[in-house]
Protein backbone atom coordinates (compact mmCIF):
# COMPACT_ATOMS: atom_id res chain seq x y z
CA UNK A 1 0.00 0.00 0.00
CA UNK A 2 2.47 2.53 0.92
CA UNK A 3 4.70 1.70 -2.24
CA UNK A 4 1.68 2.20 -4.56
CA UNK A 5 1.21 5.34 -2.76
CA UNK A 6 4.95 6.12 -3.71
CA UNK A 7 4.05 5.34 -7.11
CA UNK A 8 1.90 7.46 -7.50
CA UNK A 9 3.07 10.55 -5.67
CA UNK A 10 6.22 10.17 -8.35
CA UNK A 11 3.98 9.96 -11.18
CA UNK A 12 1.80 13.13 -10.46
CA UNK A 13 5.23 14.73 -9.66
CA UNK A 14 6.68 13.75 -13.02
CA UNK A 15 3.42 14.62 -14.99
CA UNK A 16 3.57 18.18 -13.12
CA UNK A 17 7.18 18.58 -14.27
CA UNK A 18 6.84 17.68 -18.17
CA UNK A 19 3.53 20.29 -18.03
CA UNK A 20 5.29 22.81 -16.09
CA UNK A 21 8.14 22.43 -18.95
CA UNK A 22 6.21 22.17 -21.90
CA UNK A 23 4.41 25.62 -20.62
CA UNK A 24 7.50 27.14 -19.94
CA UNK A 25 8.91 25.92 -23.54
CA UNK A 26 5.89 27.28 -25.44
CA UNK A 27 5.90 30.64 -23.25
CA UNK A 28 9.53 31.46 -24.04
CA UNK A 29 8.92 30.14 -28.05
CA UNK A 30 6.08 32.79 -27.87
CA UNK A 31 8.03 35.29 -26.71
CA UNK A 32 10.82 34.89 -28.92
CA UNK A 33 8.68 34.81 -32.05
CA UNK A 34 7.43 38.50 -31.73
CA UNK A 35 10.66 40.28 -31.42
CA UNK A 36 12.11 38.01 -33.86
CA UNK A 37 9.08 38.53 -36.39
CA UNK A 38 9.70 42.24 -35.96
CA UNK A 39 13.26 42.13 -36.53
CA UNK A 40 13.14 40.20 -39.73
CA UNK A 41 10.80 43.25 -40.67
CA UNK A 42 13.23 45.37 -40.10
CA UNK A 43 16.27 44.14 -41.50
CA UNK A 44 13.56 43.38 -45.06
CA UNK A 45 13.41 47.42 -44.89
CA UNK A 46 16.89 47.70 -44.62
CA UNK A 47 17.87 45.43 -47.51
CA UNK A 48 15.35 47.33 -49.80
CA UNK A 49 16.49 50.53 -48.51
CA UNK A 50 20.37 49.73 -49.54
CA UNK A 51 19.71 48.73 -53.11
CA UNK A 52 19.22 52.40 -53.71
CA UNK A 53 21.59 54.14 -51.08
CA UNK A 54 24.38 51.87 -50.04
CA UNK A 55 24.50 48.38 -52.37
CA UNK A 56 27.67 47.04 -50.43
CA UNK A 57 25.60 46.71 -47.33
CA UNK A 58 23.03 44.77 -49.26
CA UNK A 59 24.85 41.21 -49.40
CA UNK A 60 25.39 41.31 -45.25
CA UNK A 61 22.18 42.41 -44.51
CA UNK A 62 20.74 39.53 -46.49
CA UNK A 63 22.91 37.45 -44.41
CA UNK A 64 21.64 38.86 -41.08
CA UNK A 65 18.15 37.61 -42.75
CA UNK A 66 19.09 34.22 -43.46
CA UNK A 67 20.10 34.25 -39.79
CA UNK A 68 16.46 35.67 -38.43
CA UNK A 69 15.00 33.32 -41.14
CA UNK A 70 16.53 30.02 -39.28
CA UNK A 71 15.98 31.38 -35.63
CA UNK A 72 12.12 32.03 -36.23
CA UNK A 73 11.99 28.47 -38.36
CA UNK A 74 13.41 26.85 -35.00
CA UNK A 75 10.75 28.52 -33.03
CA UNK A 76 7.76 27.53 -35.29
CA UNK A 77 9.45 23.84 -35.24
CA UNK A 78 9.94 23.69 -31.12
CA UNK A 79 6.14 25.17 -30.59
CA UNK A 80 5.24 22.64 -33.77
CA UNK A 81 6.63 19.49 -31.46
CA UNK A 82 5.72 21.23 -28.43
CA UNK A 83 1.78 20.85 -29.72
CA UNK A 84 2.29 17.00 -31.50
CA UNK A 85 4.40 16.00 -27.67
CA UNK A 86 1.18 17.42 -25.53
CA UNK A 87 -1.63 15.84 -28.10
CA UNK A 88 -2.68 19.85 -29.05
CA UNK A 89 -1.68 19.48 -32.45
CA UNK A 90 -5.72 19.39 -34.44
CA UNK A 91 -5.13 17.53 -37.36
CA UNK A 92 -7.73 18.72 -40.51
CA UNK A 93 -8.71 15.09 -41.29
CA UNK A 94 -10.03 14.77 -45.02
CA UNK A 95 -10.26 12.30 -48.15
CA UNK A 96 -7.20 13.48 -50.26
CA UNK A 97 -5.10 12.35 -53.67
CA UNK A 98 -2.00 11.77 -52.20
CA UNK A 99 -0.54 12.18 -56.39
CA UNK A 100 -1.70 15.81 -56.13
CA UNK A 101 -0.02 16.60 -52.71
CA UNK A 102 3.35 15.23 -54.15
CA UNK A 103 2.89 17.08 -57.30
CA UNK A 104 2.65 20.57 -55.10
CA UNK A 105 5.63 19.66 -53.11
CA UNK A 106 7.36 18.38 -56.13
CA UNK A 107 6.65 21.79 -57.80
CA UNK A 108 7.63 23.62 -54.42
CA UNK A 109 10.59 22.14 -54.28
CA UNK A 110 11.59 21.78 -58.15
CA UNK A 111 14.05 24.86 -58.23
CA UNK A 112 16.45 23.34 -55.21
CA UNK A 113 16.45 20.15 -57.58
CA UNK A 114 17.45 22.31 -60.58
CA UNK A 115 20.44 24.04 -58.86
CA UNK A 116 22.38 20.80 -58.41
CA UNK A 117 20.81 19.22 -61.84
CA UNK A 118 19.02 16.91 -60.20
CA UNK A 119 16.25 14.86 -61.55
CA UNK A 120 13.23 13.79 -59.69
CA UNK A 121 10.95 10.93 -60.58
CA UNK A 122 7.61 10.51 -59.19
CA UNK A 123 6.19 6.83 -59.49
CA UNK A 124 3.31 7.39 -56.96
CA UNK A 125 0.04 5.63 -57.44
CA UNK A 126 -3.42 7.70 -57.58
CA UNK A 127 -4.47 6.83 -54.21
CA UNK A 128 -6.25 8.50 -51.62
CA UNK A 129 -5.06 8.43 -47.95
CA UNK A 130 -7.17 10.02 -44.75
CA UNK A 131 -4.79 12.94 -44.02
CA UNK A 132 -4.44 16.53 -42.75
CA UNK A 133 -2.80 17.57 -45.87
CA UNK A 134 -1.47 20.49 -44.89
CA UNK A 135 0.74 18.29 -42.25
CA UNK A 136 1.52 15.49 -44.90
CA UNK A 137 3.35 18.26 -47.24
CA UNK A 138 5.14 19.58 -44.66
CA UNK A 139 6.07 15.82 -44.41
CA UNK A 140 6.93 15.56 -47.95
CA UNK A 141 8.89 18.94 -48.42
CA UNK A 142 10.94 18.07 -45.80
CA UNK A 143 11.97 14.58 -46.87
CA UNK A 144 12.25 15.79 -50.24
CA UNK A 145 14.21 18.77 -49.15
CA UNK A 146 17.00 16.15 -47.56
CA UNK A 147 16.91 14.02 -49.94
CA UNK A 148 18.24 17.01 -52.53
CA UNK A 149 20.19 18.29 -49.72
CA UNK A 150 22.54 15.17 -49.73
CA UNK A 151 22.32 14.10 -53.73
CA UNK A 152 25.01 14.72 -55.63
CA UNK A 153 24.96 16.87 -58.31
CA UNK A 154 23.52 15.33 -61.75
CA UNK A 155 22.00 12.35 -59.69
CA UNK A 156 18.53 11.67 -59.04
CA UNK A 157 15.83 11.36 -56.34
CA UNK A 158 12.93 8.36 -56.90
CA UNK A 159 9.55 9.24 -55.09
CA UNK A 160 6.99 6.58 -55.19
CA UNK A 161 3.78 5.74 -53.50
CA UNK A 162 1.90 2.23 -52.93
CA UNK A 163 -0.65 0.13 -51.40
CA UNK A 164 0.16 -2.08 -48.69
CA UNK A 165 -3.27 -3.77 -47.27
CA UNK A 166 -5.07 -1.09 -45.31
CA UNK A 167 -2.32 1.56 -45.95
CA UNK A 168 -0.22 3.74 -48.55
CA UNK A 169 3.88 3.77 -48.22
CA UNK A 170 5.43 6.71 -49.63
CA UNK A 171 9.21 5.75 -50.38
CA UNK A 172 11.91 8.91 -51.37
CA UNK A 173 14.93 7.38 -52.43
CA UNK A 174 18.21 9.21 -53.30
CA UNK A 175 21.65 8.55 -54.14
CA UNK A 176 23.59 10.31 -51.54
CA UNK A 177 26.55 9.40 -48.98
CA UNK A 178 23.87 7.07 -46.93
CA UNK A 179 23.85 7.16 -42.91
CA UNK A 180 25.75 4.60 -40.61
CA UNK A 181 23.33 1.53 -39.64
CA UNK A 182 24.14 2.38 -35.76
CA UNK A 183 22.92 6.11 -36.07
CA UNK A 184 19.25 5.90 -37.90
CA UNK A 185 17.34 4.64 -34.95
CA UNK A 186 18.32 8.14 -33.56
CA UNK A 187 17.50 9.84 -36.62
CA UNK A 188 13.99 10.63 -36.06
CA UNK A 189 14.96 12.17 -31.95
CA UNK A 190 14.70 15.46 -31.19
CA UNK A 191 17.99 17.88 -31.38
CA UNK A 192 19.56 14.80 -32.72
CA UNK A 193 22.41 15.45 -35.04
CA UNK A 194 24.24 13.10 -37.13
CA UNK A 195 28.45 13.43 -37.01
CA UNK A 196 30.11 13.35 -39.71
CA UNK A 197 30.97 14.48 -43.45
CA UNK A 198 27.93 13.57 -46.37
CA UNK A 199 25.39 12.17 -43.52
CA UNK A 200 21.97 14.21 -42.45
CA UNK A 201 20.56 15.16 -39.63
CA UNK A 202 16.65 15.70 -38.15
CA UNK A 203 17.22 19.47 -38.95
CA UNK A 204 14.90 20.95 -41.80
CA UNK A 205 11.41 23.31 -41.74
CA UNK A 206 8.83 22.72 -44.20
CA UNK A 207 11.06 21.91 -47.14
CA UNK A 208 14.35 24.18 -45.89
CA UNK A 209 16.89 21.58 -44.79
CA UNK A 210 19.99 22.26 -42.50
CA UNK A 211 23.38 20.70 -42.73
CA UNK A 212 24.19 18.18 -39.52
CA UNK A 213 27.74 18.02 -40.48
CA UNK A 214 28.10 22.26 -40.32
CA UNK A 215 25.71 22.39 -37.18
CA UNK A 216 23.04 24.61 -39.08
CA UNK A 217 20.27 22.83 -37.99
CA UNK A 218 18.73 22.17 -35.27
CA UNK A 219 17.60 18.47 -35.11
CA UNK A 220 14.02 19.20 -35.42
CA UNK A 221 12.50 18.21 -39.09
CA UNK A 222 12.34 14.41 -39.11
CA UNK A 223 11.11 14.23 -35.32
CA UNK A 224 8.09 16.77 -36.29
CA UNK A 225 8.06 14.14 -39.25
CA UNK A 226 7.97 11.26 -37.05
CA UNK A 227 5.45 13.02 -35.01
CA UNK A 228 2.84 14.14 -37.87
CA UNK A 229 2.48 10.93 -39.03
CA UNK A 230 2.50 9.38 -35.60
CA UNK A 231 -0.96 11.79 -35.09
CA UNK A 232 -1.83 9.69 -38.95
CA UNK A 233 -1.57 6.31 -36.57
CA UNK A 234 1.31 5.80 -39.49
CA UNK A 235 4.90 4.89 -39.61
CA UNK A 236 7.83 6.47 -40.63
CA UNK A 237 11.63 5.26 -40.83
CA UNK A 238 14.66 4.69 -43.21
CA UNK A 239 16.61 2.65 -45.23
CA UNK A 240 19.94 2.88 -45.72
CA UNK A 241 23.92 2.27 -46.24
CA UNK A 242 26.95 4.25 -46.62
CA UNK A 243 28.08 4.84 -50.01
CA UNK A 244 24.26 3.28 -51.78
CA UNK A 245 22.33 6.25 -50.79
CA UNK A 246 18.47 6.20 -48.22
CA UNK A 247 15.20 5.38 -48.76
CA UNK A 248 12.75 7.32 -46.04
CA UNK A 249 9.50 6.47 -45.92
CA UNK A 250 6.17 6.76 -44.29
CA UNK A 251 2.52 5.25 -43.99
CA UNK A 252 -0.58 6.63 -44.19
CA UNK A 253 -4.22 5.46 -43.99
CA UNK A 254 -6.22 4.30 -46.80
CA UNK A 255 -9.42 5.87 -47.43
CA UNK A 256 -10.99 2.71 -48.51
CA UNK A 257 -14.52 4.41 -49.30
Amino acid sequence: MYLDQVLHNSSVTLRRAAEHKRSLMEMVAHDLRSPLMSASFQVDNLISQSKTICKEFTPRLQKLQQTCSLVIAFVEDLLTVEKLEAGKLELDWDSIELSDVLDDSLQQIMPLAEMKNITITSNAQQLKVLADRRRVHQVLNNLLSNAIKYSPTGSQVVVSAQLQEKEVKVSIVDQGPGIPKNQQSKLFEKFYQVDGGGTRDGGTRDGSTRDGSTREGFGLGLAICNLIISEHRGTVGVDSQVGKGSTFWFTLPLDKD
